[in-house]
């Protein structure tokens, strides 16, 4: 299992990445779900829906929205009228 500061550094490489991550991606890197959760109680990241992570310095507007929306309904559609 990897140290917490490597997971940390993973979770940091994983959000650079992606913007949004999620625990299961998280998880199929070898990252433990209380290293998600001990970062949100530090601050570090926030919890934006079950299972859905961004980093605490973030905004949050209506991109983050879309993205959260795509993360849960990966093959689905977004129409913007």
């Amino acid at each position: 299992m990897k140290s917490n500061t490597n997971q940390e550094e993973q979770v940091w490489k994983l959000l650079s990445a992606n913007g949004v991550l999620r625990t299961r991606e998280a998880l199929a890197d070898g990252i433990h779900h209380e290293t998600l959760q001990r970062m949100v109680k530090k601050g570090l990241i926030t919890r934006l829906t079950r299972g859905q992570y961004i980093a605490s310095e973030h905004e949050l507007t209506e991109k983050v929205s879309l993205a959260v929306v795509s993360k849960h309904v990966p093959d689905g559609v977004i129409c913007l009228l």
